[in-house]
């Protein structure tokens, strides 16, 4: 069932945190802090495109209320 769902921004953070959790251990960094890593890393992204988007609207409301 979860094999049908579209492709989305929540459903390739796992491929992405598996990834760089991967690549931090060849780096002898452990399994439960490369995944912290990782995880903290894509919550850093998410909130970094929340900021862009609420700025983005604001601009807009704010050119249509000085009209």
């Amino acid at each position: 069932m979860l094999a049908s769902l579209p492709a989305c921004p929540i459903n390739s953070s796992n491929c992405f945190e598996a990834s760089l959790a991967f690549a931090l251990t060849q780096f002898e960094i452990p399994l439960a802090e490369s995944l912290a890593i990782a995880t903290a890393h894509h919550f850093c992204q998410m909130g970094e495109i929340t900021l862009w988007a609420l700025s983005f609207w604001v601009y807009e409301r704010w050119n249509d209320w000085k009209r």
